[in-house]
């Protein structure tokens, strides 16, 4: 077998790199993996950026400036509303930045470096480190525990003294020390069996390593469950309605509760009305407003009255809008008839 490389294994090792603060820190546990591997990506293409001259001449950072289209190509996306899921998910995880240039020209997007604090790098080297089998990690006792132990001391002429602590509930304490004189019999000490305690704490370190894989598999199973039950409700709710919902909301309880404010609202302006309207019948209607309510969340403090408040006077609008129509429309139809008479 050759143990030359050849440009196709070179280009095979080509790889992507995800910090693994993601998969440690709590700021990051709700960031799907599909949006982890979308920062990779985009860091890997730094080299672009500075052959094109994206970045700042003052401040030297670099950006981007891809459409969502050119990001569904880059990252091997299908869908747009994908897309604009994952760029949220990223600002919201304080990842990335975008900046408006004009109603024309693509956003600039910064991708930002994670956070890293000292628990994360205790987590990290934890999965990293090889612990030695010679290695013996004394178990830790409690203050009680150790003040209940027995001290060996050396003194100057080098006889050992065994000296007895006194406890908290103050018994008073013997002291035995040998005279120069005399020699100290050795007591009868237990063996310990240091091979019995190095299984153990490689048992442990196994177990803690397991235990960090499950917690991550755990986070992903969750998402794939919260993913399915907002699919459900997919069949539930006009199409463009949904779409914006489940870009919107991160979990289906978040997703259900606001989907049941646009029908209260709805619902609402009917019954003063007297009227029936269908979101299907001006989808786009409600899609727009949707998105003018999202756009302002983070200025609003309560965002469920306001999404409500904005639904109710849409649908009112709507329908006066019918009301007047259809008025104008039977005096028509009158005047016609009394032009015929």
């Amino acid at each position: 077998m050759s143990q030359y490389f050849d440009i196709y294994e070179e280009y095979g090792l080509k790889h992507y790199q995800i910090p693994k603060v993601f998969f440690t820190s709590k700021l990051y546990e709700s960031l799907s993996l599909q949006s982890k591997i979308a920062w990779a990506i985009l860091r890997d293409r730094f080299s672009l950026s500075k052959k094109n001259g994206w970045y700042e001449k003052d401040t030297k950072r670099i950006y981007f400036i891809f459409s969502n289209k050119d990001l569904m190509e880059i990252l091997n996306i299908k869908s747009e509303t994908t897309i604009t899921k994952i760029k949220k998910e990223l600002e919201k995880a304080k990842l990335l930045e975008q900046r408006r240039m004009g109603l024309t020209v693509p956003n600039r997007l910064y991708l930002l470096k994670p956070i890293v604090t000292e628990e994360d790098i205790y987590k990290i080297d934890k999965t990293e480190a090889v612990p030695d089998e010679n290695e013996y990690i004394p178990t830790p006792y409690t203050k009680k525990e150790n003040e209940n132990f027995n001290e060996s001391r050396t003194t100057k002429n080098g006889v050992q003294s065994n000296i007895n602590r006194t406890t908290k509930n103050g018994v008073q304490s013997n002291i035995n020390r040998t005279t120069k004189n005399e020699v100290q019999e050795p007591h009868n000490v237990e063996s310990i069996n240091t091979e019995s305690i190095n299984l153990t704490y490689k048992d442990t370190y196994k177990d803690t390593i397991k235990l960090s894989s499950f917690e991550s598999l755990d986070r992903e199973i969750d998402m794939q469950k919260e993913k399915l039950l907002k699919n459900s409700l997919k069949d539930k709710m006009p199409e463009r309605i949904y779409e914006c919902l489940n870009v919107f909301c991160n979990t289906f309880d978040e997703m259900y509760n606001y989907y049941g404010v646009l029908l209260r609202g709805k619902d609402k302006a009917c019954k003063e009305r007297q009227a029936m309207i269908r979101f299907e019948d001006f989808e786009e209607e409600y899609h727009q407003c949707l998105l003018s309510c999202f756009r302002n969340e983070k200025n609003i403090d309560e965002f469920k009255n306001y999404l409500f408040t904005s639904i109710y006077l849409l649908t009112d609008q709507i329908i006066a809008e019918l009301q007047k129509n259809k008025n104008n429309s039977t005096f028509n139809e009158m005047t016609k008839w009394l032009r015929e008479f």
